[in-house]
């Protein structure tokens, strides 16, 4: 649109980058992990796991069917996130979490009519979220969990404290949205609006990008 003011709202967020990692999964805790979760609920395990963290981003665990007596008013009541957050404690070191109980943080929890029911959780280091960690968690209608999905950031080991201010990591941000869309749309800083900058722990392999 020449000529015309472009109110954009854009969240500068402070970044900080972590050096790529890819601790590969201990093979022999990996398979006593899995041998022992597919013993204890009698099922088999479809499993994905990440090309860089080299840690599960997709978990079913796929359980004989389950008798229609079995689905009492008790095991549909089932507390999804604390289901959840039991099963990450256990087995989290699969998805490259060292303390799921520290490192989660819930985000939201949505139950249907059927009984089933999901979590989904943010990942978070010393408090600060991590751009692109998250992990969702899906319950059947019995209160059992069914898969895990998503990718966690491992081995995260990082000074918090922002080297820039918000007020710099706002401008440079606003600055940048300018200097992209000035030329086509006319925009310039003074035309642009942000929201409030937060902070967020970013690594570039959660979003597939293998940086050296």
């Amino acid at each position: 649109m020449k000529g015309s003011i472009l109110a954009i709202s854009l969240m500068a967020v402070l970044i900080l980058s972590l050096a790529q990692s890819t601790a590969s999964v201990n093979k022999d805790k990996y398979t006593e992990l899995t041998d022992e979760l597919a013993a204890s609920n009698s099922a088999k395990l479809r499993i994905a796991n990440h090309s860089l963290t080299q840690k599960v981003m997709f978990m079913a665990i796929e359980r004989p069917a389950v008798a229609v007596n079995r689905l009492s008013i008790a095991s549909q009541e089932k507390d999804a996130e604390q289901e959840s957050l039991e099963f990450l404690k256990s087995y989290g070191e699969l998805f490259g979490l060292d303390d799921a109980g520290r490192q989660l943080k819930t985000e939201t929890v949505k139950s249907e009519k059927s009984g089933r029911s999901s979590v989904r959780f943010q990942q978070v280091h010393s408090g600060i979220p991590v751009f692109g960690g998250e992990l969702i968690t899906n319950l059947d209608s019995a209160g059992e969990l069914a898969s895990v999905s998503g990718e966690i950031l491992p081995d995260i080991n990082l000074d918090v404290n922002p080297l820039v201010s918000s007020k710099e990591a706002e401008d440079t941000a606003l600055s940048a949205v300018a200097k992209w869309y000035g030329g086509e749309y006319q925009v310039d800083v003074d035309s642009l609006k942000s929201t409030k900058p937060e902070l967020w722990i970013y690594n570039p392999i959660l979003l597939g990008v293998n940086r050296n």
